[in-house]
Order: C-alpha cells, then structure tokens, then sequence
C-alpha cells in the first residue's frame, strides 16, 4: 500500500511497507519518542491539510542548502513541497523550507532499483536579519558517508506519517540482509522512509543509510531497510552541490510487500 498524500508538482508518498500487523519478536526494542533534533524533520506536500509522510535529514555540504530522504517518497520535480526541520507537535521552531529541486540516482529513474532509493532536496534559500541564509547556517548538518560495516551502532530518528506529533528514536546495530543494511526496532511505520542511519555523535556524526531500498523500508515496522550507500550517491550528492538541473522523479511502483 502506497498512501498518496498529493499529486502536483511533487508526489511525497508515506512508506506503504512497515505497515503490516504482526507479533514482534521479544528480542527486539521498541522505538520511544524523544525531543526534535534540529537536522532531522518532516516532509510536508502540497495541500496535504497539514499531515507529514516523509522524514529527511538536512546535509552537511558547502551549499548549505541540502537535506537527504528516500527516492520512493517523491514523483515530480519538488515545487511546492516544504520541510520543517524539528518538527514538534504542529510547531515549526527553525521554520518552513520551501523544496526547488529533486535529484535521485539513474538507477532509480530507470528501473525504480531498490538499490538506488535515495533521494537528495535542494531548499531555497530564507532571508534572515537581512542575509541570505541556507538551511544549514540555521540548524547544522549532517556529512554524508559510505555504509557502515555490519555491526556498526547507528541511531534512526523518524517522523512517522500524520501531524502535531514528535519524532521516534531508536538505537541498534547495523545487520546486513541481502546486500541491504538494516535495523531492528518496532513503531517505524508509514512515514519513517526517508529517515537517516546515523553513526556515531557531534562532529563524528555521519548519515549511511536511509530508511527505504529493500521494500521501501520493510514490510514489517521492527525491520528497516537502507539502500546500500556506495559511490554512487555520492556522485548523486555532488550534482546536488553543483545545482545541476533537478529529475522529474518518476512515479515509485509498488513495494512487493
């Protein structure tokens, strides 16, 4: 089930994966909700009667303009779409950041690959006491790297879909299934796609996954998926440095659940 918040300009899609009812396993955590952390937010469409379907996390990068979600959650070119970094209980602390561009990976556009689910936005630019500021002079960022290896600790904090609510959080190991890193932990339901794996803390602090790939995220909300981050996303992160001419995403199929 692909729930369909809008469609104008830009598609956001909540995960239709991790939605299935099903007993977890006692070996699992649960996922607890915390206080908004500045980079991470949700992802709000068009005339979406204020409901939120994706997460992004804003990107370290010289253009200071960037955030980082899943490819599955977008069709079109953006405009229109907005994100509220800390997003907390319907108050939007550091603002409401307008998309221009989407860019995703060939591999996505060709083939709607499970491999290529990433998804990187460009937002334009706020003036703030008088200078052109990008989203990240406002809340800092996140640098962007490689998969961690199998066993890596690594915190996802996510924004599941809806509205006047906080985000969840939840840290696990970093396992490997079918090429495809993934965590377990429950409550990461319709709305969490997009949401970064993030290793390590402070300046030390990198994003290597992000909930989608395999499935969309998962079919399950105690297993989620990242497509495995390789070189080729950071090809995809330079274009989006550069302001290279954004994608018409295409349209994603559905999540083989």
């Amino acid at each position: 089930m692909l729930a369909c918040a809008a469609l104008s300009s830009l598609l956001l899609v909540a995960p239709g994966a991790q939605v299935r009812a099903e007993a977890m396993p006692s070996n699992i955590p649960q996922s607890h909700t915390t206080a908004p952390t500045k980079t991470v937010g949700a992802l709000f469409a068009p005339n979406s009667g204020g409901q939120h379907t994706c997460t992004a996390t804003v990107l370290a990068s010289p253009t200071q303009d960037l955030v980082i979600t899943a490819a599955h959650c977008l069709a079109g070119t953006g405009a229109g779409w907005t994100f509220v970094p800390a997003y907390d209980k319907g108050k939007a602390p550091y603002g409401v950041w307008h998309v221009t561009a989407a860019y995703v990976r060939p591999l996505w556009q060709s083939k709607q690959s499970p491999l290529a689910d990433i998804a990187i936005l460009r937002l334009a630019k706020q003036t703030r006491g008088g200078h052109s500021v990008g989203i990240q002079q406002v809340t800092g960022g996140v640098r962007l790297a490689t998969a961690a290896a199998p066993g890596t600790v690594t915190t996802v904090t996510a924004y599941n879909g809806g509205s006047g609510d906080r985000p969840i959080t939840c840290t696990q190991r970093v396992l490997r299934q079918s090429g495809y890193p993934m965590f377990e932990c429950g409550g990461y339901v319709g709305g969490s796609s997009g949401s970064a794996f993030v290793t390590g803390s402070g300046q030390s602090a990198r994003i290597t996954g992000v909930i989608g790939g395999l499935h969309q995220g998962g079919c399950v909300d105690y297993v989620s998926y990242s497509s495995p981050f390789r070189l080729g996303v950071m090809f995809l992160f330079a274009r989006a440095e550069l302001h290279r001419t954004g994608d018409n995403v295409v349209q994603p199929g559905d999540d083989g659940c």
